[in-house]
This record gives structure tokens, sequence and C-alpha cells, in this order.
């Protein structure tokens, strides 16, 4: 019987050759499970649903987010590119993957820069899947959403993530993921992070990580408590 690394290896191949010819262009940048066999690993699944990706080069090649993921750490610290997403990223999938670990009690990645690698235990997709250098146009991203339905649906569902937090991304496809993942919205929501929910899995509805509109401890503690209570449900 086909085990899960393996269910997931084809997967990925499948998702690529898919975007491959689905996209005429050389540009696209790939995006995917970082690493397979952390992922399997880690006490949950966690994807996290992105706009697009940002690049500064303006060359125009295609490049996989996936390698810049993996390749996150270096000696001064975070690839100073990734400072203005990732941080958030970084603290959010490093408490649910560490026993909800308070804000508190999580060490600063100056101090600590082996808390990157918990990017390596992740799968991170964008919606968007070509460059963008400058900031994210609602109107582009339904769009790009709209055209690639499929290929985005199958890579949330054959990723088989047991979280996926939406950086300010499930707007775009809500009705879409809750029919398909059957999902309950609770009675009481906890604004700016809303959560959907099934038995298996947990949908987060927050700002993109490179928000500037609460704080980042609120940010982080709304999805941690969105988890909390999406645990608690399951008892």
């Amino acid at each position: 019987m086909e085990n899960q690394k393996q269910r997931l290896i084809k997967k990925e191949a499948e998702i690529e050759n898919l975007i491959k010819k689905s996209y005429n262009s050389k540009s696209v940048i790939k995006d995917g499970i970082v690493d397979i066999d952390l992922y399997i690993k880690a006490k949950y699944k966690i994807l996290w649903v992105l706009k697009e990706p940002h690049d500064k080069s303006k060359e125009l090649i295609g490049w996989d987010m996936r390698d810049l993921l993996n390749d996150a750490k270096y000696e001064s610290g975070l690839n100073p590119d990734m400072k203005s997403t990732f941080p958030l990223v970084i603290y959010s999938t490093y408490s649910i993957l560490n026993d909800l670990i308070v804000w508190d009690k999580i060490p600063y990645m100056k101090d600590d820069s082996d808390l990157i690698d918990i990017l390596k235990s992740i799968a991170i997709i964008n919606i968007k899947k070509l460059p963008a250098s400058s900031q994210s146009k609602d109107n582009e991203i339904q769009d790009a959403y709209n055209q690639y339905k499929s290929i985005i649906l199958k890579q949330i569902m054959d990723y088989e993530p047991d979280i996926i937090i939406c950086g300010n991304t499930f707007k775009y496809m809500k009705e879409d993921l809750i029919e398909l993942l059957e999902l309950k919205e609770p009675k009481t929501q906890n604004y700016p992070t809303d959560h959907y929910y099934n038995d298996k899995k947990l949908v987060i509805d927050t700002y993109h990580p490179n928000q500037k509109s609460i704080t980042h401890i609120k940010y982080f503690e709304g999805i941690i408590d969105a988890v909390k209570k999406w645990e608690k449900s399951k008892k």
C-alpha cells in the first residue's frame, strides 16, 4: 500500500506538471511542501496560503518558494528579503508545533536562529504564482484564483493539511473551501482571526503576515486561540 510520503511525492509531481501545462510562462514561481519528511513528522501538517510572491530582481525568471524557505537561515539570521512576511509565519508555526507555547516564551530569532528551521515543516502556496514587485491588488488575486482554481484547490486537498492558515486569502475562495471541506463556523468569531473547522481540519482566516493593522502579538494570539478552540471542539 502506498504510504503517506509516497502519496505526497506523487501528488507534488502531478501538481507541478499541471502548473507547467497551465501557465505559459517562464516566470512561474513554484510552491508546495517545503520538506515532505518534516511535514509528515510534525504534530500538525500546516499549510499557509498567501497571495503572491514578491520578486525585486525584475529578471522574470521563475524560482521555487520551497528553496527560499529551505535556505531561509543565514549566518546573520533570517534572509533579509524575508523579514517583512515571515517572522509571524515562523513564530505562529513554532507555537502550533510546540504545544502552543505563548509569545513571551518563544525566543527571538536574533537570539536563536534555529527557530527559522520551522519553515521546513510547512507547506506554502500562493494563489497567484507569478512574481509581483508592488502591493497586491485584490482584483488580480481574485482573477488568478478564478482562472487557476483547480490547481489551488488541488494543492489544498492533496497536501492533506490539518491546519490551513489563510493570509488574507480566505475571501477569494471562502465558498469553495466551506463546501469542499464541509466546514463549520463557530457562533462567535474572534475578528480579525476567524476560523472554520471540522473534526479533521482547521481553516484560519487572518491578515497577511506582513500586515500593519494589528500588533504582532495580537496576530499571533489570534491564530493560537483558533487552534485551542479547534482542539477543544474535538474532545
